[in-house]
């Protein structure tokens, strides 16, 4: 029985081990994540940055990392990030962080569509259409 429970603590202490290291990992980006967000980049960097869309940036993303700035993604690419985003939130294990609610989520999507760039494709045939008499 001593050796059961012995046994029982040594996997509890290593998967709380695991759980940490995990979790340390993921507040500060690093690999690859490193080269896309510039280190020290501030929430006062961001389009108006007084506006509740940057406000929500502020208070959600920059809980592990440095504010991503707009121009970072294409506007249809922003939707598939928020929600990769949402699910390394949820999952903290020894780090909760505040997970934005739905209504915050479609906040932060229009903020980051309204200021992210056109794809190259899309400039081009807004450019075109502009242009046409």
């Amino acid at each position: 029985m001593k050796g059961k429970l012995l046994v029982i603590g040594l996997v509890a202490a290593l998967l709380l081990a695991v759980a940490g290291m995990i979790a340390a990992m993921d507040m500060q980006a690093s690999g690859p994540a490193a080269r896309y967000l510039p280190a020290g980049t501030s929430p006062s960097d961001l389009p108006e940055p007084e506006s509740e869309g940057a406000k929500l940036v502020a208070r959600h993303c920059q809980a592990c990392h440095s504010v991503p700035l707009p121009s970072l993604h294409y506007a249809e690419d922003w939707q598939e990030v928020i929600a990769r985003m949402r699910v390394l939130a949820m999952s903290r294990v020894m780090a909760p962080l505040p997970v934005a609610t739905p209504a915050e989520e479609r906040a932060l999507l229009a903020y980051y569509q309204r200021h992210a760039p056109k794809p190259p494709a899309a400039a081009a045939a807004a450019a075109a259409a502009a242009e046409e008499p």
